[in-house]
């Protein structure tokens, strides 16, 4: 009979133990990491995510080749505070594509999710795609001309720091990102304040065109230590523009 307590002591301890296991998820809610998912529709990659972080400031999606190593940021969550959100890749990379999210908490934390890979459903093919032989260019009709000189922007001088590169999506690059503390803010033509940036932490980022929604000229600040740094504009292409030969 005296093994009998030991027995019933035991049994109790693994029963409150389980228990507590069993709840520490509820009561640490606020800790759980989001999990991505990606899939591939219409020649886009599109993420979506539950967010159960109650006091999120940003949220990045980053992309990369490598499911640890050298990710870069590709966008922002347009509303990070939602708990269901969604993200569209309009660039599909062929090959094997990582991405995850990076969390900026309200109280200056940083987390980032679990990366997810993806394969380019159209690798096997682009694999085997031949350099097809040169084709004849016809002379552009004069009111397709026309029309480009109305729609192309007016010759300028662009930003060392924030500029569109050849695909249309925004180059940001910083030397000192390392010594300073920057923010970048973008405007539209009319000075309405688009979205921010609170923090960058990376010399080389590439922010996608989709994060604008139109086409046209934009306005930004960037700032350094809460110091304005640069004030200047960059222009965004329109999309639905293509040249047919």
């Amino acid at each position: 009979m005296s093994g009998f307590p030991r027995i019933h002591f035991a049994a109790c301890m693994i029963f409150i133990t389980g228990f507590m296991i069993s709840d520490m998820p509820y009561a640490r809610g606020q800790d759980i990491i989001p999990g991505l998912t990606v899939m591939e529709a219409g020649g886009k990659n599109i993420l979506s995510w539950v967010n159960e972080f109650r006091t999120v400031r940003s949220i990045g999606v980053q992309w990369s080749m490598d499911s640890q190593y050298n990710y870069s940021t590709i966008g922002y969550a347009r509303q990070p505070g939602l708990r269901q959100n969604t993200f569209t890749d309009q660039e599909i990379r062929m090959g094997i594509n990582f991405y995850r999210l990076y969390f900026e908490l309200t109280d200056g934390k940083v987390d980032y999710s679990s990366p997810v890979r993806i394969l380019d459903s159209l690798q096997a093919e682009r694999s085997h795609f031949q350099i097809p032989p040169p084709m004849v260019i016809l002379p552009e009709p004069v009111i397709k001309k026309e029309v480009m000189k109305k729609i192309l922007p007016v010759p300028y001088s662009p930003s060392i720091y924030v500029y569109t590169n050849q695909d249309g999506n925004v180059n940001i690059s910083l030397e000192d990102v390392l010594q300073g503390q920057y923010t970048l803010k973008f405007y539209d033509s009319t000075g309405a304040l688009i979205f921010t940036i609170p923090r960058i932490d990376q010399d080389f980022l590439i922010l996608d065109k989709s994060n604008f929604l139109h086409s046209g000229w934009f306005h930004f600040k960037l700032f350094n230590h809460d110091k304005l740094k640069q004030k200047w504009k960059l222009f965004i292409p329109d999309q639905s523009i293509r040249l047919h030969h």
